[in-house]
């Protein structure tokens, strides 16, 4: 079975990647959080760490077919870490669903598919 989504191949590996942005007064780091992707018969949930990040500083965007994750926090040194995924969402996703909850330093994502992509039992008559 195929996956529901797709991490762009722009964005790297599964790992986290680093990279430092400069800017003139705070370093940014800016890491790939990890992903985990849970699908059921009705719904579809990502599940990223993003740990030490408060929701005020937790964004999650969709210009459907994309999703994009964007999260901040400080460190005690004063830098700055930034956490940032795309996904490209599968079309069966009803984008009118989409959630977003933080909870100790898991951003959770959660959708519905849309009717027609629901998993659901046909019953087999006698013929």
């Amino acid at each position: 079975m195929e996956n529901a989504l797709e991490v762009r191949e722009s964005q790297g590996t599964a790992q986290a990647q680093q990279r430092a942005v400069p800017t003139t007064s705070t370093r940014i780091v800016e890491l790939r959080p990890r992903l985990d992707v849970l699908e059921n018969g009705e719904s579809i949930r990502i599940l990223a760490d993003v740990p030490g990040v408060e929701a005020q500083h937790a964004d999650v965007q969709i210009e459907m077919p994309h999703l994009r994750i964007a999260c901040m926090r400080r460190t005690s040194e004063g830098a700055a870490i930034r956490y940032v995924a795309s996904l490209t969402l599968p079309d069966i996703v009803d984008a009118s669903s989409l959630s977003a909850a933080l909870h100790d330093g898991v951003l959770e994502i959660s959708m519905q598919k849309s009717e027609r992509a629901r998993a659901r039992r046909i019953p087999v008559r006698v013929s």
